[in-house]
C-alpha cells in the first residue's frame, strides 16, 4: 500500500500496546517473504485471490487465538480487589473521571490532585500507597512534584512512596527521563485497565504482580494448524528451540566482549528469526533493535539492549518449558 505498507503497519499494531494483540492476516496479491511476516508480528497469511473456503478457515485459526486471550481478560475480573490508597495527580478532567473509575473498579480508593501543588498538599494531609503523576500539568508539573517529593522524603526519613508516570505519548526516551526524575515507572496514555492493574500490582507494597505471558500461544497455534502438526511436533520445535537459545545468547556475548558488532548482528538476526517463529514477538523486537544497532558499525551503547535479551530469554524458555510439559500432560 502507499504511504505505508502492510508489514510497517503491522509493526506499528504491535509495538502500541494500548491496541492489546489483535490477530494479523496478511493479504497478498504476490509471494510474502513469511519469515519477515512473522517478525513483524503477523500468524496468518492468504494471496490473492482467495478461495471462500480458504478465508473461512483462516479467520476460524485467528478467531480462535482471539477468543482465548478475550476469555482471559474476562477471568481478570474475578481476581482480588486491590484495596490501596492512590493519589491521582492529573489537570485533564476527563482523563481525572477516566482514572478514578478504572480506579474504584480495582478496588483502590482515589484522591485526585489536578497540579503538582495540589499533590504536595494531600501528601501532607493523607498517606497513600502510589501515586499516579502526570508529567505535563500547569502551575507545577509532574517532573517538580516528584523532585520536591523525594526531597521531603529523604529530608523525613520517610519511607520511599512509588510514583508511577503518566505521559500523552510514547516517546523514546521518556521512560528514561522519568525514571531520572525520581518516578519509578512509566505507563503512557491512553491505557487500557488491564495495563494500569498490571503497572500497580507491579508497586503496591504486598500485593502480587502477575506475570504475563512472553509467548503468543496464537502464533503456536497457527504454527500448527499451518503445517498440520500437533503435540509432538509442538514439543520438537520447543526441544529444538531451548538447545538454540543458549547458543545464540553466547555468540551474542561473545560478539560483544570481542567488540565485534557485525557477529552481533549476524547472531542478533537468527535469534530474532527463530523466536518470532515460535511466538517470542517481544524477544524477537529486543534482538532486532539490538541487531539494527549493530548494523550501524558498533557495539558501543548495546550493553542495555543485551541485557534485556538474556532476562527475555530466560522468561522464554521457562514459558516454552511449561508449554511443552502442558503437551505432555
Amino acid at each position: 500500500m502507499p504511504g505505508m505498507g502492510g508489514l510497517e503497519l503491522a509493526r506499528a499494531i504491535r509495538v502500541d500496546r494500548s491496541l492489546g494483540t489483535p490477530p494479523l492476516v496478511m493479504l497478498s496479491s504476490v509471494d510474502t517473504d513469511e519469515e519477515t511476516a512473522l517478525e513483524a508480528g503477523v500468524g496468518y497469511f492468504l494471496t490473492r485471490p482467495v478461495r471462500q473456503s480458504r478465508l473461512y478457515d483462516c479467520l476460524v485459526s485467528a478467531m480462535r487465538g482471539k477468543i482465548v486471550g478475550e476469555a482471559a481478560q474476562q477471568a481478570e475480573g474475578t481476581r482480588a480487589k486491590l484495596y490501596a490508597s492512590i493519589l491521582l495527580v492529573e489537570d485533564n478532567p476527563v482523563n481525572q473521571e477516566l482514572a478514578r473509575h478504572m480506579l474504584e473498579f480495582l478496588g483502590c480508593r482515589c484522591i485526585v490532585a489536578a497540579d503538582g501543588r495540589e499533590a504536595l498538599a494531600a501528601l501532607e494531609r493523607d498517606l497513600f500507597d502510589a501515586a499516579l503523576m502526570d508529567c505535563e500539568m500547569p502551575v507545577m508539573d509532574g517532573f517538580e512534584a516528584t523532585a520536591a517529593i523525594r526531597r521531603r522524603e529523604a529530608a523525613a526519613g520517610d519511607p520511599r512512596l512509588p510514583i508511577l508516570a503518566l505521559t500523552a505519548g510514547a516517546v523514546e526516551g521518556d521512560r528514561e527521563k522519568c525514571l531520572a526524575a525520581g518516578m519509578d515507572d512509566y505507563l503512557s496514555k491512553p491505557f487500557s485497565l488491564q495495563q494500569l492493574e498490571h503497572i500497580l500490582r507491579r508497586w503496591l507494597p504486598g500485593v502480587e504482580e502477575e506475570q504475563a505471558p512472553h509467548v503468543d500461544a496464537a502464533v503456536l497455534e497457527n504454527l500448527l494448524v499451518q503445517t498440520g502438526g500437533g503435540p509432538d511436533l509442538l514439543r520438537s520445535l520447543i526441544g529444538a528451540y531451548l538447545k538454540d537459545a543458549p547458543l545464540r545468547m553466547a555468540a551474542i556475548h561473545d560478539g560483544m566482549e570481542r567488540r565485534d558488532p557485525a557477529a552481533v548482528a549476524r547472531a542478533a538476526h537468527a535469534f530474532k528469526s527463530s523466536s518470532a517463529n515460535l511466538g517470542a514477538m517481544d524477544l524477537a523486537v529486543l534482538c532486532r533493535k539490538l541487531e539494527a544497532h549493530c548494523r550501524a558499525g558498533t557495539t558501543q551503547g548495546a550493553e542495555p539492549l543485551v541485557a534485556e535479551i538474556h532476562e527475555e530469554c530466560t522468561h522464554v524458555a521457562a514459558d516454552l518449558t511449561r508449554r511443552a510439559r502442558e503437551t505432555t500432560a
